[in-house]
Protein backbone atom coordinates (compact mmCIF):
# COMPACT_ATOMS: atom_id res chain seq x y z
CA UNK A 1 0.00 0.00 0.00
CA UNK A 2 1.30 3.50 -0.87
CA UNK A 3 1.93 5.50 2.29
CA UNK A 4 1.22 9.23 2.39
CA UNK A 5 4.31 11.46 2.31
CA UNK A 6 3.49 15.02 3.28
CA UNK A 7 6.76 16.47 1.90
CA UNK A 8 6.18 14.92 -1.51
CA UNK A 9 2.55 16.04 -1.37
CA UNK A 10 3.53 19.69 -0.77
CA UNK A 11 6.11 19.40 -3.52
CA UNK A 12 3.34 18.16 -5.84
CA UNK A 13 1.16 21.15 -4.91
CA UNK A 14 4.03 23.54 -5.65
CA UNK A 15 4.64 21.72 -8.94
CA UNK A 16 1.03 22.30 -9.96
CA UNK A 17 1.43 26.03 -9.38
CA UNK A 18 4.69 26.09 -11.37
CA UNK A 19 2.72 24.88 -14.40
CA UNK A 20 -0.30 26.92 -13.40
CA UNK A 21 -1.68 27.95 -16.80
CA UNK A 22 -1.48 24.41 -18.22
CA UNK A 23 -3.07 22.83 -15.14
CA UNK A 24 -5.75 25.53 -14.96
CA UNK A 25 -6.76 24.75 -18.56
CA UNK A 26 -7.01 21.04 -17.73
CA UNK A 27 -9.05 21.75 -14.58
CA UNK A 28 -11.50 23.96 -16.50
CA UNK A 29 -12.07 21.41 -19.29
CA UNK A 30 -12.18 18.49 -16.88
CA UNK A 31 -14.67 20.30 -14.61
CA UNK A 32 -16.96 21.23 -17.49
CA UNK A 33 -17.00 17.66 -18.79
CA UNK A 34 -17.78 16.22 -15.34
CA UNK A 35 -20.49 18.86 -14.96
CA UNK A 36 -22.01 17.92 -18.33
CA UNK A 37 -21.90 14.17 -17.67
CA UNK A 38 -23.31 14.55 -14.14
CA UNK A 39 -26.08 16.82 -15.43
CA UNK A 40 -27.03 14.32 -18.14
CA UNK A 41 -27.22 11.44 -15.70
CA UNK A 42 -29.15 13.36 -13.02
CA UNK A 43 -31.65 14.93 -15.44
CA UNK A 44 -32.26 11.60 -17.10
CA UNK A 45 -32.94 9.94 -13.74
CA UNK A 46 -35.21 12.79 -12.54
CA UNK A 47 -37.37 12.92 -15.69
CA UNK A 48 -37.65 9.14 -15.72
CA UNK A 49 -38.88 9.24 -12.11
CA UNK A 50 -41.48 11.92 -12.93
CA UNK A 51 -42.79 10.11 -16.02
CA UNK A 52 -42.99 6.73 -14.29
CA UNK A 53 -44.81 8.40 -11.41
CA UNK A 54 -47.32 9.78 -13.92
CA UNK A 55 -47.95 6.32 -15.36
CA UNK A 56 -49.00 5.19 -11.87
CA UNK A 57 -52.22 7.18 -12.41
CA UNK A 58 -52.91 5.67 -15.83
CA UNK A 59 -55.46 2.85 -16.34
CA UNK A 60 -54.39 -0.70 -15.56
CA UNK A 61 -55.39 -1.76 -19.08
CA UNK A 62 -56.14 0.19 -22.26
CA UNK A 63 -57.93 -1.51 -25.16
CA UNK A 64 -57.22 0.13 -28.49
CA UNK A 65 -58.92 -0.96 -31.68
CA UNK A 66 -56.67 -1.49 -34.69
CA UNK A 67 -57.19 -1.52 -38.41
CA UNK A 68 -54.21 -2.33 -40.67
CA UNK A 69 -52.11 -2.17 -37.49
CA UNK A 70 -53.10 1.46 -36.98
CA UNK A 71 -55.10 2.70 -34.00
CA UNK A 72 -58.70 3.43 -34.85
CA UNK A 73 -61.95 4.08 -33.02
CA UNK A 74 -64.38 1.50 -31.64
CA UNK A 75 -67.95 1.38 -30.40
CA UNK A 76 -68.93 1.36 -26.74
CA UNK A 77 -71.32 -1.58 -26.88
CA UNK A 78 -69.17 -3.96 -24.83
CA UNK A 79 -68.30 -1.72 -21.87
CA UNK A 80 -70.97 -3.18 -19.61
CA UNK A 81 -69.75 -6.70 -20.41
CA UNK A 82 -66.18 -5.74 -19.44
CA UNK A 83 -67.45 -4.34 -16.16
CA UNK A 84 -68.81 -7.80 -15.32
CA UNK A 85 -65.29 -9.35 -15.46
CA UNK A 86 -64.08 -10.45 -12.05
CA UNK A 87 -61.43 -8.03 -10.73
CA UNK A 88 -62.56 -5.01 -12.81
CA UNK A 89 -63.62 -1.98 -10.75
CA UNK A 90 -64.34 0.58 -13.48
CA UNK A 91 -64.49 0.90 -17.27
CA UNK A 92 -64.39 4.15 -19.20
CA UNK A 93 -64.97 4.67 -22.89
CA UNK A 94 -62.59 7.55 -23.60
CA UNK A 95 -63.04 10.19 -26.30
CA UNK A 96 -59.98 12.27 -27.07
CA UNK A 97 -57.83 13.38 -29.94
CA UNK A 98 -55.73 16.18 -31.36
CA UNK A 99 -56.86 19.25 -33.26
CA UNK A 100 -54.61 20.93 -35.81
CA UNK A 101 -54.97 24.69 -35.35
CA UNK A 102 -53.29 25.68 -38.59
CA UNK A 103 -53.58 29.46 -38.19
CA UNK A 104 -51.53 29.29 -34.99
CA UNK A 105 -49.31 26.49 -36.32
CA UNK A 106 -50.03 24.37 -33.27
CA UNK A 107 -51.73 21.13 -32.33
CA UNK A 108 -53.69 20.81 -29.11
CA UNK A 109 -55.50 18.01 -27.33
CA UNK A 110 -59.24 17.67 -26.87
CA UNK A 111 -60.53 15.41 -24.10
CA UNK A 112 -64.21 14.56 -23.94
CA UNK A 113 -65.71 14.31 -20.46
CA UNK A 114 -68.90 12.85 -19.12
CA UNK A 115 -69.60 14.82 -15.91
CA UNK A 116 -71.58 11.88 -14.54
CA UNK A 117 -68.67 9.45 -14.83
CA UNK A 118 -66.14 8.95 -12.03
CA UNK A 119 -63.22 11.17 -12.95
CA UNK A 120 -59.84 9.51 -12.56
CA UNK A 121 -57.88 12.76 -12.78
CA UNK A 122 -58.09 14.77 -9.58
CA UNK A 123 -57.78 18.18 -11.29
CA UNK A 124 -60.69 17.35 -13.66
CA UNK A 125 -62.79 16.26 -10.70
CA UNK A 126 -62.01 19.55 -8.92
CA UNK A 127 -62.84 21.56 -12.06
CA UNK A 128 -66.23 19.88 -12.37
CA UNK A 129 -67.00 20.54 -8.70
CA UNK A 130 -66.32 24.25 -9.18
CA UNK A 131 -67.95 24.71 -12.60
CA UNK A 132 -70.66 23.06 -14.64
CA UNK A 133 -69.51 21.85 -18.01
CA UNK A 134 -72.42 22.43 -20.35
CA UNK A 135 -72.83 21.57 -23.99
CA UNK A 136 -71.08 23.91 -26.48
CA UNK A 137 -68.68 25.19 -23.82
CA UNK A 138 -65.20 24.08 -22.80
CA UNK A 139 -62.45 24.45 -20.21
CA UNK A 140 -59.20 25.67 -21.74
CA UNK A 141 -55.68 25.32 -20.32
CA UNK A 142 -53.88 28.60 -19.70
CA UNK A 143 -51.22 27.78 -22.29
CA UNK A 144 -53.82 27.14 -24.98
CA UNK A 145 -55.88 30.12 -23.89
CA UNK A 146 -52.92 32.45 -24.44
CA UNK A 147 -52.69 31.12 -28.01
CA UNK A 148 -56.39 31.76 -28.58
CA UNK A 149 -56.01 35.27 -27.14
CA UNK A 150 -53.19 36.06 -29.54
CA UNK A 151 -55.53 35.17 -32.40
CA UNK A 152 -58.37 37.28 -30.99
CA UNK A 153 -60.48 34.39 -29.72
CA UNK A 154 -61.48 35.83 -26.36
CA UNK A 155 -64.94 34.38 -25.79
CA UNK A 156 -65.26 31.40 -28.13
CA UNK A 157 -63.38 29.35 -30.70
CA UNK A 158 -64.63 28.06 -34.05
CA UNK A 159 -63.62 24.45 -34.66
CA UNK A 160 -63.57 23.32 -38.26
CA UNK A 161 -65.13 19.85 -38.46
CA UNK A 162 -64.02 17.25 -41.07
CA UNK A 163 -67.14 18.19 -43.07
CA UNK A 164 -65.71 21.78 -43.08
CA UNK A 165 -68.69 23.01 -41.08
CA UNK A 166 -67.91 25.19 -38.08
CA UNK A 167 -68.67 24.37 -34.46
CA UNK A 168 -68.52 27.27 -32.06
CA UNK A 169 -67.41 26.46 -28.50
CA UNK A 170 -67.54 29.05 -25.73
CA UNK A 171 -64.76 29.44 -23.17
CA UNK A 172 -66.16 28.48 -19.79
CA UNK A 173 -62.97 28.87 -17.74
CA UNK A 174 -59.21 28.39 -17.86
CA UNK A 175 -57.16 25.98 -15.77
CA UNK A 176 -53.59 24.80 -15.26
CA UNK A 177 -53.14 21.52 -17.07
CA UNK A 178 -51.81 18.72 -14.84
CA UNK A 179 -51.13 16.51 -17.85
CA UNK A 180 -47.42 16.00 -18.35
CA UNK A 181 -47.67 15.72 -22.13
CA UNK A 182 -50.78 17.86 -22.69
CA UNK A 183 -50.11 21.45 -21.76
CA UNK A 184 -52.25 22.72 -24.65
CA UNK A 185 -55.52 21.11 -23.66
CA UNK A 186 -59.26 21.73 -23.76
CA UNK A 187 -61.91 19.74 -21.91
CA UNK A 188 -65.48 19.51 -23.22
CA UNK A 189 -68.48 17.19 -23.14
CA UNK A 190 -68.02 13.91 -24.98
CA UNK A 191 -70.84 14.76 -27.38
CA UNK A 192 -69.09 17.98 -28.43
CA UNK A 193 -65.76 16.19 -28.84
CA UNK A 194 -67.45 13.51 -30.96
CA UNK A 195 -69.01 16.17 -33.16
CA UNK A 196 -65.67 17.94 -33.71
CA UNK A 197 -63.94 14.64 -34.59
CA UNK A 198 -66.96 13.47 -36.63
CA UNK A 199 -67.41 10.41 -34.44
CA UNK A 200 -70.71 8.55 -34.32
CA UNK A 201 -72.85 8.75 -31.17
CA UNK A 202 -71.49 5.45 -29.78
CA UNK A 203 -67.92 5.86 -31.03
CA UNK A 204 -65.00 6.09 -28.59
CA UNK A 205 -61.23 6.43 -28.94
CA UNK A 206 -60.32 3.57 -26.61
CA UNK A 207 -61.36 1.77 -23.45
CA UNK A 208 -59.69 2.40 -20.09
CA UNK A 209 -60.03 -0.40 -17.55
CA UNK A 210 -59.26 -0.11 -13.83
CA UNK A 211 -58.77 -3.22 -11.72
CA UNK A 212 -59.77 -3.75 -8.11
CA UNK A 213 -57.56 -6.82 -7.92
CA UNK A 214 -54.21 -6.59 -9.82
CA UNK A 215 -53.83 -10.38 -9.53
CA UNK A 216 -56.65 -10.73 -12.04
CA UNK A 217 -54.69 -8.86 -14.72
CA UNK A 218 -53.88 -11.88 -16.91
CA UNK A 219 -57.35 -13.32 -16.52
CA UNK A 220 -58.92 -10.01 -17.63
CA UNK A 221 -56.51 -9.72 -20.57
CA UNK A 222 -57.45 -13.22 -21.74
CA UNK A 223 -61.14 -12.32 -21.67
CA UNK A 224 -60.46 -9.03 -23.47
CA UNK A 225 -58.57 -10.86 -26.23
CA UNK A 226 -61.63 -13.04 -26.79
CA UNK A 227 -63.90 -9.99 -26.73
CA UNK A 228 -61.69 -7.85 -28.99
CA UNK A 229 -59.59 -10.26 -31.12
CA UNK A 230 -58.25 -7.45 -33.32
CA UNK A 231 -57.54 -4.92 -30.56
CA UNK A 232 -54.24 -3.94 -29.02
CA UNK A 233 -54.17 -4.39 -25.25
CA UNK A 234 -51.75 -2.16 -23.38
CA UNK A 235 -51.08 -2.61 -19.66
CA UNK A 236 -49.69 -0.11 -17.19
CA UNK A 237 -46.54 -2.23 -16.97
CA UNK A 238 -46.14 -1.95 -20.76
CA UNK A 239 -46.19 1.84 -20.41
CA UNK A 240 -43.61 1.74 -17.62
CA UNK A 241 -41.35 -0.54 -19.63
CA UNK A 242 -41.65 1.80 -22.60
CA UNK A 243 -40.58 4.77 -20.46
CA UNK A 244 -37.68 2.82 -18.96
CA UNK A 245 -36.43 1.86 -22.41
CA UNK A 246 -36.76 5.47 -23.51
CA UNK A 247 -34.50 6.60 -20.68
CA UNK A 248 -32.11 3.69 -20.61
CA UNK A 249 -28.45 4.54 -20.89
CA UNK A 250 -28.45 3.15 -24.44
CA UNK A 251 -31.20 5.51 -25.62
CA UNK A 252 -30.30 7.57 -28.70
CA UNK A 253 -30.04 11.07 -27.29
CA UNK A 254 -28.31 10.00 -24.11
CA UNK A 255 -25.72 7.97 -25.93
CA UNK A 256 -25.10 10.89 -28.33
CA UNK A 257 -24.50 13.47 -25.61
CA UNK A 258 -22.58 10.98 -23.51
CA UNK A 259 -20.32 10.01 -26.42
CA UNK A 260 -19.52 13.64 -27.19
CA UNK A 261 -18.53 14.32 -23.58
CA UNK A 262 -16.48 11.14 -23.20
CA UNK A 263 -14.80 11.63 -26.58
CA UNK A 264 -13.70 15.13 -25.55
CA UNK A 265 -12.36 13.81 -22.26
CA UNK A 266 -10.38 11.07 -23.94
CA UNK A 267 -8.90 13.59 -26.36
CA UNK A 268 -7.31 15.23 -23.30
CA UNK A 269 -6.17 11.83 -22.05
CA UNK A 270 -4.72 10.96 -25.45
CA UNK A 271 -2.80 14.22 -25.43
CA UNK A 272 -1.38 13.48 -21.98
CA UNK A 273 -0.37 9.90 -22.77
CA UNK A 274 1.44 11.03 -25.90
CA UNK A 275 4.22 12.40 -23.80
CA UNK A 276 5.50 14.67 -21.07
CA UNK A 277 6.31 18.28 -21.92
CA UNK A 278 9.98 19.31 -22.24
CA UNK A 279 9.86 21.37 -19.04
CA UNK A 280 8.39 18.43 -17.12
CA UNK A 281 11.05 16.10 -18.57
CA UNK A 282 13.74 18.53 -17.48
CA UNK A 283 12.27 18.65 -13.96
CA UNK A 284 12.21 14.84 -13.74
CA UNK A 285 15.82 14.70 -15.00
CA UNK A 286 16.97 17.17 -12.32
CA UNK A 287 15.14 15.23 -9.60
CA UNK A 288 16.83 12.03 -10.72
CA UNK A 289 20.24 13.76 -10.78
CA UNK A 290 19.57 14.90 -7.20
CA UNK A 291 19.03 11.28 -6.19
CA UNK A 292 15.22 10.94 -6.26
CA UNK A 293 14.01 7.42 -6.81
CA UNK A 294 11.56 6.49 -9.57
CA UNK A 295 9.08 5.66 -6.83
CA UNK A 296 9.31 9.19 -5.37
CA UNK A 297 8.83 10.81 -8.79
CA UNK A 298 5.80 8.64 -9.54
CA UNK A 299 4.36 9.39 -6.10
CA UNK A 300 4.60 13.15 -6.81
CA UNK A 301 2.87 12.60 -10.16
CA UNK A 302 0.20 10.50 -8.42
CA UNK A 303 -0.45 13.33 -5.97
CA UNK A 304 -0.61 15.87 -8.81
CA UNK A 305 -3.05 13.80 -10.86
CA UNK A 306 -5.18 12.99 -7.81
CA UNK A 307 -5.43 16.66 -6.80
CA UNK A 308 -6.39 17.77 -10.33
CA UNK A 309 -8.87 14.95 -10.99
CA UNK A 310 -10.55 14.91 -7.56
CA UNK A 311 -10.76 18.70 -7.39
CA UNK A 312 -12.23 18.86 -10.92
CA UNK A 313 -14.62 15.98 -10.23
CA UNK A 314 -15.98 17.49 -6.99
CA UNK A 315 -16.22 20.96 -8.52
CA UNK A 316 -17.96 19.55 -11.63
CA UNK A 317 -20.55 17.67 -9.56
CA UNK A 318 -21.19 20.74 -7.37
CA UNK A 319 -21.63 22.94 -10.47
CA UNK A 320 -24.00 20.35 -11.98
CA UNK A 321 -26.12 20.38 -8.81
CA UNK A 322 -26.08 24.20 -8.73
CA UNK A 323 -27.17 24.27 -12.39
CA UNK A 324 -29.99 21.82 -11.72
CA UNK A 325 -31.23 23.42 -8.51
CA UNK A 326 -30.82 27.08 -9.52
CA UNK A 327 -31.70 26.85 -13.23
CA UNK A 328 -33.76 23.65 -13.14
CA UNK A 329 -31.61 22.06 -15.83
CA UNK A 330 -32.75 24.57 -18.42
CA UNK A 331 -31.93 23.63 -22.05
CA UNK A 332 -30.49 20.14 -21.39
CA UNK A 333 -33.76 19.23 -19.66
CA UNK A 334 -35.70 20.43 -22.72
CA UNK A 335 -33.72 18.08 -24.98
CA UNK A 336 -34.98 15.09 -23.00
CA UNK A 337 -38.54 16.49 -22.78
CA UNK A 338 -38.70 16.87 -26.55
CA UNK A 339 -37.92 13.17 -26.94
CA UNK A 340 -40.96 12.12 -24.95
CA UNK A 341 -43.12 14.86 -26.46
CA UNK A 342 -43.56 16.64 -23.15
CA UNK A 343 -43.64 20.40 -23.46
CA UNK A 344 -42.89 21.18 -19.83
CA UNK A 345 -42.31 19.79 -16.41
CA UNK A 346 -43.06 22.24 -13.64
CA UNK A 347 -39.93 21.42 -11.72
CA UNK A 348 -37.35 18.67 -11.70
CA UNK A 349 -37.23 16.67 -8.51
CA UNK A 350 -33.50 16.18 -8.44
CA UNK A 351 -32.23 13.28 -6.39
CA UNK A 352 -28.60 12.37 -5.90
CA UNK A 353 -28.14 9.25 -7.99
CA UNK A 354 -25.02 7.71 -6.41
CA UNK A 355 -24.77 5.09 -9.15
CA UNK A 356 -24.70 7.77 -11.84
CA UNK A 357 -22.10 9.86 -10.01
CA UNK A 358 -20.00 6.72 -9.43
CA UNK A 359 -20.04 6.02 -13.19
CA UNK A 360 -18.79 9.54 -13.90
CA UNK A 361 -16.11 9.12 -11.21
CA UNK A 362 -14.76 5.82 -12.54
CA UNK A 363 -14.92 7.10 -16.12
CA UNK A 364 -12.78 10.12 -15.32
CA UNK A 365 -10.60 10.01 -12.19
CA UNK A 366 -8.76 6.65 -12.55
CA UNK A 367 -8.35 7.22 -16.29
CA UNK A 368 -6.80 10.65 -15.77
CA UNK A 369 -4.43 9.37 -13.06
CA UNK A 370 -3.31 6.50 -15.29
CA UNK A 371 -2.80 8.89 -18.21
CA UNK A 372 -0.53 11.00 -16.00
CA UNK A 373 1.48 8.17 -14.44
CA UNK A 374 2.23 6.12 -17.57
CA UNK A 375 4.20 8.78 -19.55
CA UNK A 376 5.90 9.97 -16.32
CA UNK A 377 7.00 6.40 -15.60
CA UNK A 378 8.47 6.12 -19.11
CA UNK A 379 10.56 9.25 -18.53
CA UNK A 380 11.50 8.48 -14.91
CA UNK A 381 12.95 5.05 -15.76
CA UNK A 382 15.46 6.55 -18.19
CA UNK A 383 18.91 7.93 -17.18
CA UNK A 384 18.99 11.51 -15.93
CA UNK A 385 21.45 12.58 -18.66
CA UNK A 386 19.27 11.12 -21.37
CA UNK A 387 16.16 12.79 -19.97
CA UNK A 388 17.73 16.28 -19.75
CA UNK A 389 19.51 16.06 -23.10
Amino acid sequence: MISFNSQLFFYAVQSLFRFFSKNLFIVIIYTLLVMLLSTLFLIQTSIKTVVISETENSPDIVVQNQKALQATTMDDHKLDKILEFYGVSDVLGRVYGHYDYKQADTVFTIIGIDPFETQKKLYISELLKQNDLSSNSMFVSTQLNSIFQRHYYTEYFNFVKPSLDLKQMKFSRTFESQELDKQKLCLMCKEDAREIFAYKADEITDVAIYLSNPNELMSVITKLQQLYPNAKIITKEDEKTKVEHLFDYDSGVFITLFTIAVFTFFMIIFDKTNGVSSSEKKEIGILKALGWRVEDILRVKLYEASIVSLFSYILGVLLALAYLYLFDGYYIRDIFLNIINVSAIESLDITLDIKALAIVFFLSVPVYIAATLIPSWRVATRDADEVMR
